[in-house]
């Protein structure tokens, strides 16, 4: 069993529409590189399992995988979830200008983040099936070479009872409540750090977006 000590954010999954089109995205845009894929032997497809790709964030994982059934559109730039990844100035840089490049993906930015969380310049992004993602630039030497990431910086999320949420995630996992705020879409906000410095930051919503429920669920 883990102790709370070495609680850390190992991996986060996105539902896509078409499995090509986003490895192609993440890896010629974003240049993360491809660790494995799944569900696609004979004996997946027997068992029900869905195709996913697992992509190389430093040594963790983000995983995109074919949704069964077309995803809700949500072309609210500011929302949640957020998946938040830190990356090296260089690569910070290259992805920046592959954005400004490809005049499809909705981003804002390179700012400074003035929010709770990590304190730098980042950009926050959608890719083509509306998933969002924050990079944030952190001047570090990369963890694997040829790569421009570094680790997971925040998993950011909608809840429906902010403080019951925050009492569960300090109480059960020792997570540090760092304060609250308003975000931009005037949402009442709390962030919390883990053991390993990474945040969880939670966003109160009236309902869940169907986008945070049904569609994140899958066999396999």
């Amino acid at each position: 069993m883990e102790t709370q000590a070495s609680i850390r954010f190992d991996h986060f999954a996105y539902p896509v529409d078409d499995l090509v089109k986003a490895e192609d995205f993440y890896t010629r845009v974003l240049e993360v590189p491809i660790y494995e894929r799944r569900g696609l032997r004979v004996i997946d497809v027997r068992a029900g399992t869905l195709p996913r790709t697992f992509l190389n964030v430093a040594g963790s994982r983000v995983g995109i995988f074919l949704g069964k059934e077309p995803l809700p559109e949500d072309k609210e730039l500011y929302g949640a979830p957020v998946v938040g990844i830190e990356v090296t100035p260089d690569g910070f840089a290259r992805i920046v200008r592959k954005l400004e490049e490809n005049k499809s993906v909705k981003f804002d930015g390179p700012r400074l983040r003035k929010r709770l969380g990590p304190n730098a310049k980042s950009i926050l992004l959608q890719d083509p099936f509306g998933n969002r993602l924050e990079l944030i630039e952190k001047d570090r030497p990369a963890v694997q070479e040829d790569s421009a990431y570094l680790g997971l910086s925040q998993l950011e999320l909608e809840v429906t009872d902010l403080d019951r949420s925050v009492d569960f995630y300090s109480r059960v996992f020792g997570l540090k409540l760092l304060g609250r705020e308003k975000d931009a879409l005037g949402r009442e906000t709390a962030c919390l750090q883990l053991h390993s410095g990474q945040w969880l930051i939670l966003h109160k919503v009236k309902s869940l977006h169907e986008r945070s429920s049904a569609n994140y669920r899958f066999d396999g």
